[in-house]
This record gives C-alpha cells, sequence and structure tokens, in this order.
C-alpha cells in the first residue's frame, strides 16, 4: 500500500529525479514525448513539478516516468548511477 504522497513505481512525489550520467542519452530509441518528458528531469523538480509542466496530463507523464526509472536512464535520490556493463570480447589464442 502506497501512502498519499507515494507514487507506485516512483517513490515519494516531493522526489527529485535527476539523468543517471552515466548512459549516453543520445544512443536510446526514445519516442519524442518520451524525450520531451526526460528533458524536464533536472534533478530540481520533483515528481508533482514535471507533471504540471509536461502538459501531457498526471497520468501519462507518471507513466513515462516509470518507463524512463525502469531504463535506468533516470535516478531517484540515493540511487547509484552505474555505467552499463560492457560485453567483453574473448581474447583470441
Amino acid at each position: 500500500m502506497t501512502s498519499q504522497n507515494e507514487i507506485a513505481g516512483l517513490g515519494p512525489s516531493t522526489d527529485r529525479p535527476r539523468l543517471n550520467t552515466t548512459i549516453d542519452l543520445t544512443k536510446q530509441k526514445l519516442s519524442p514525448t518520451e524525450g520531451f518528458v526526460l528533458s524536464r528531469v533536472d534533478g530540481r523538480s520533483s515528481y508533482d513539478e514535471i507533471c504540471l509542466v509536461s502538459g501531457l496530463g498526471r497520468d501519462e507523464t507518471l507513466r513515462i516516468l516509470r518507463n524512463l526509472k525502469q531504463a535506468r536512464l533516470i535516478l531517484g535520490p540515493g540511487e547509484v548511477a552505474v555505467a552499463p556493463s560492457r560485453t567483453r570480447q574473448p581474447r583470441e589464442l
């Protein structure tokens, strides 16, 4: 059960998500709408504030934010940015 201030899949509505700077965002296949919402994530705006400025409505904005967080493109407070693992090529003998 979530509290009134809690957003399922994201955390408190007052949390301020930030970009995961270890990921090259130019290589992500985002729709224009996803890219727009991602551009609102600045580490200073809360989830509530992003919903207000997106113009998409709260439900759609939260759906996109959840997808961005699941893809680790955005991070919540206390989450550590980890660079994606690189596939190592086997050494030739």
